[in-house]
């Protein structure tokens, strides 16, 4: 340590101010410093800052930004000769002398009046908030932790050293050990922290991997547990045939008229797909009776396709006028069926149409299309994800499925039949499809 000259030109010593050390080993380490948030005081406003407690620098320090920005007084001006680590002589400046306030953020009782030399750069080296299991711990005691993350605020530069010139009036030489290296501090601004705490750059995730036979009974069990336990995470890999539908799903998607455009993707017997108007028929008149024993499910029901027409989710089919068209066109009839949920707020009809409907012998819509990876988020991944933040936000759109609109040559194989009128009792109306 140097002395202090009796003249104007005044040495000090600087010497934790870039001290924040990382050792990497095994685990990383960062040191914690005695850092602090307070309430900087100035005649028309206050601003939250954040400072640094070392008992090992000789002068204490306000970084000019808040000088300037808060308008704090300047008493007067010294010459400092700055000993620096690394440095072979001193730096000599002239230095503006500010008087500082600062305040405690819970207890504004609890005052510091210092006076720092004022510098363009306190700090370079980032020194961490500490982190969410320490400040559990100092909860866990009963301590009001002075450094903390807090909306708003810089939490990684510092803008004030308190050095040894005010460092004993800041601080009431209470300490408790939080571990065999890390302490607690106490000082008018709550308590703050100083030692080295392990740290990992890489978050790590254990997973227990067993290997059973299969030849007993108890490894069949086993697996059935791990199963339900790892909420059904096993490892998947995706087929080259789906990786095919996969890209020529995203080829043919298009944005027509304010929809996604897509086309159905066609296994290679596409050719095989028979007409079954004579199953849709059979089936839709089964409905039509049931639909006339019940007016409330019929007004409902007919109030869906409604619906549907108006918004252009469905359209009347459109009878193929050449004898080329009819050969291309493949046409499927999906019979329907009402499922009725009267404890939805909304939606209490929905109209489920069904694509493995097939004569005997016969291939059915869904057989002839290919089913393509699952695309729906994993479960446990959206589990996790509410988690990460504070506040989560959901969204539903409306009808999703039906938004997607199909491209013309592959409408007629999702047609479906239809009245032209609610069916009642007396009604004679033709079918429509």
């Amino acid at each position: 340590m140097t002395t202090m000259n009796s003249g104007t030109t005044t040495d000090a010593v600087l010497s934790s101010v870039t001290s924040s050390v990382k050792v990497k080993t095994d685990t990383q380490k960062t040191v914690l410093l005695q850092t602090v948030k307070a309430w900087i005081l100035a005649p028309k406003e206050r601003k939250i800052t954040r400072c640094l407690l070392d008992g090992g620098s000789q002068r204490s320090f306000i970084h000019r930004s808040v000088v300037r920005a808060l308008g704090l007084p300047v008493v007067r001006q010294e010459t400092l000769n700055l000993h620096v680590f690394g440095s072979t002589s001193p730096v000599t400046e002239k230095c503006n002398i500010v008087r500082v306030q600062l305040e405690n953020m819970w207890n504004t009782e609890k005052r510091l009046e210092i006076e720092a030399v004022e510098t363009p750069q306190v700090c370079t080296a980032l020194i961490k908030v500490p982190s969410e299991p320490i400040q559990t711990e100092i909860k866990k005691r009963g301590l009001q932790l002075a450094d903390f993350p807090l909306e708003g605020a810089n939490d990684q530069e510092l803008q004030v050293l308190i050095g040894a010139d005010f460092y004993w009036q800041a601080v009431t030489g209470t300490v408790q050990k939080v571990t065999n290296s890390l302490v607690a501090v106490e000082c008018i601004f709550g308590w703050a922290l100083q030692g080295p705490v392990a740290t990992s750059s890489v978050t790590d995730t254990t997973c227990m991997h067993i290997s059973l036979t299969e030849d007993t009974q108890i490894s069949k069990e086993l697996h059935a547990f791990w199963e339900v336990e790892s909420l059904g995470i096993v490892s998947q890999t995706e087929s080259p045939e789906d990786s095919d539908v996969l890209r020529d799903f995203e080829k043919t998607t298009t944005f027509e008229n304010g929809r996604c455009q897509v086309e159905l993707q066609w296994r290679a017997d596409k050719t095989q797909l028979q007409d079954n108007l004579r199953v849709a028929k059979r089936r839709f008149e089964s409905l039509v009776k049931k639909l006339k024993t019940d007016a409330t499910l019929c007004e409902r029901y007919n109030n869906v396709i409604q619906d549907y027409l108006q918004q252009g989710i469905c359209e009347d089919a459109i009878e193929d006028t050449t004898v080329a068209e009819k050969q291309e066109t493949v046409k499927y009839y999906m019979p329907h069926h009402a499922v009725v949920r009267e404890d939805k707020a909304t939606t209490k009809l929905r109209v489920v149409f069904d694509a493995s409907s097939h004569e005997e012998g016969c291939s059915s819509l869904n057989d002839c299309l290919y089913s393509g990876p699952n695309l729906n988020p994993n479960l446990l991944d959206v589990l996790i994800q509410f988690r990460l933040h504070e506040i989560a936000f959901t969204a539903d759109i409306t009808k999703a499925f039906l938004q997607i609109s199909l491209s013309e040559k592959d409408k007629d194989a999702v047609r479906f039949l239809w009245l032209h009128g609610p069916p009642t009792k007396d009604c004679k109306n033709e079918v429509r499809v």
